[in-house]
């Protein structure tokens, strides 16, 4: 696995950039920074679920620092016109953190990030106390209308520096 790092041309993460209103999502789910500055809906380090109706993507922060609060985010995107459960209480649920590492929220909620009826983003935030390759592991749990509730187990290697 190797270290995935795009910044919008401020310097800032993917997440950031969208939360601050400097980027936004395309209708196919892409992340667009300004023109010309596409950011990958997909790269080496990032954890992908993909199938008919949905996609599911847990993406590196574009850098981690030892003693900063770091930031993943998890992105779900419908396809072919399907639609999240709006009742369905969505979350993310960090599986047992690795030694030094500290999730701010361990369990983030669709209150915590940006949902629509077709889009999901919810910043996974975290803290390390040790410099190298940490594992980022969690749960996530949402529904689609008409079907089951899903909880899609997905990993992600960070590298702190």
């Amino acid at each position: 696995m190797i270290l995935f790092s795009h910044l919008h041309p401020t310097g800032l993460t993917p997440w950031a950039a969208l939360a601050l209103g400097l980027a936004s999502l395309t209708a196919s789910g892409h992340a667009v920074a300004g023109p010309g500055h596409e950011i990958p809906p997909s790269a080496p380090g990032w954890s992908r679920f993909n199938e008919r109706y949905l996609q599911v993507d847990l993406m590196p922060p574009g850098s981690c620092r030892v003693g900063r609060e770091c930031q993943a985010a998890l992105r779900l995107v419908t396809k072919r016109g399907a639609h999240l459960e709006e009742s369905y209480p969505l979350t993310f649920e960090a599986a047992p953190a690795p030694e030094g590492v500290t999730f701010t929220k361990p369990l983030v909620k669709k209150a915590d990030g940006q949902v629509s009826d077709q889009r999901v983003l919810l910043p996974i935030l975290f803290t390390t106390t040790k410099p190298g390759w940490i594992k980022i592991a969690g749960t996530f749990s949402f529904r689609l209308s008409g079907h089951d509730a899903r909880k899609l187990n997905l990993d992600l290697e960070v590298y702190a520096d």
